[in-house]
């Protein structure tokens, strides 16, 4: 119940692989591919959940964005990769599949614009992650991670956030995007 896509959408495989919770916003130029056996659900989307424009979703062992998770603008979410050291040269786009872990977007935790996420991750509750970031491990519960790859940049302790690096050592983006 009052959930929705925008129109247009770019590509949606395996409809009936993925499940939409209640008053979830998802922007236009959605692309989902979802595999799985019939009668799986693969992608998972909770109650809540707002998907900005241009986001990819590629999943077979599964994607869970729990409660109130937020996706940014341009972002792709895989749990599965391609394994480039299996193929021919010259054939790239052939190369298999790397099936991985189930990947989970915890209660809370907010993906910034333009994050590519592969693997089986989870990023914890409440956290978040800036702006143009490369998430290649599990992300701990209310902290901020950034960069390529990512990175921890502060940690909430309390009710206060500290900084774990100089935050004049980020660029314009990251520090507005993080500021207090």
């Amino acid at each position: 119940p009052n959930s929705r896509i925008e129109w247009p959408r770019i590509e949606l495989i395996g409809p009936e692989l993925v499940s939409i919770g209640r008053d979830t916003y998802i922007r236009r130029h959605l692309c989902v591919e979802a595999f799985g056996p019939a009668g799986s659900v693969v992608v998972r989307f909770g109650d809540r959940v707002q998907v900005g424009y241009y986001c990819r979703f590629v999943a077979v062992n599964g994607i869970t964005l729990e409660d109130e998770s937020c996706i940014g603008h341009g972002s792709t979410l895989a749990e599965t990769v391609h394994t480039f050291k299996e193929v021919d040269e010259g054939v790239h786009w052939q190369a298999p599949l790397r099936v991985g872990e189930p990947l989970r977007i915890a209660r809370g935790a907010w993906i910034g614009n333009n994050n590519v996420i592969t693997g089986g991750i989870t990023i914890g509750e409440g956290a978040v992650t800036a702006p143009n970031s490369v998430i290649t491990r599990n992300v701990p519960p209310e902290t901020v991670v950034g960069g390529n790859p990512a990175q921890l940049m502060r940690r909430k302790r309390g009710a206060q956030w500290e900084w774990l690096v100089d935050p004049e050592l980020l660029d314009l983006e990251t520090q507005l995007a993080i500021a207090e």
